[in-house]
């Protein structure tokens, strides 16, 4: 089973209603099949071995993806032309919120920054390997969490 997750090139209420059906970005109902699929052994995961670095993202977006599905939300991904591209947007009360994925602790994310200051984003989320952190940045109060604390994400929106 697979998810499609469409893209939205402007942020209008609701999303669903500005996604472009064409455009779409495609993931796995299950992390560890795909690892499976791919042929991939778990210790490449463990031992992050560069060479996989590409695969180890799409892991981790599938990842965040799956977990966003399963709190009940509908992601969508952000790209502005070929330039700019948030890796996750959903809504929640009324407000966009965007997250970027990262799957190492290099969290810098120019699109994220161009996205939350085009739109006038209040709150948004970092998810990599760092540790807790709650930051303001361009007026975007940006909550850094670690992957594996992904299901706290709500206890962050009130």
């Amino acid at each position: 089973m697979v998810y499609l997750t469409e893209r939205v090139e402007k942020p209008d209420f609701p999303l669903s209603f500005s996604a472009e059906t064409a455009y779409f970005k495609v993931y796995v109902a299950d992390v560890g099949l795909l690892r499976r699929m791919a042929g991939v052994d778990f210790r490449v995961i463990l031992e992050a071995m560069e060479h996989y670095d590409r695969f180890r993202r799409a892991l981790a977006e599938n990842y965040v993806q799956n977990q966003l599905m399963q709190m009940g939300y509908t992601p969508y991904f952000w790209r502005s032309g070929n330039q700019a591209e948030v890796d996750f947007v959903f809504e929640d009360r009324g407000k966009v919120i965007p997250v970027e994925v990262k799957s190492a602790e290099n969290t810098r994310a120019k699109s994220y920054r161009l996205f939350c200051s085009r739109f006038g984003v209040k709150k948004g989320f970092k998810l990599s390997l760092k540790n807790l952190a709650n930051y303001v940045e361009q007026e975007t109060e940006t909550i850094r969490l670690p992957l594996y604390l992904i299901q706290t994400i709500e206890q962050y929106l009130d």
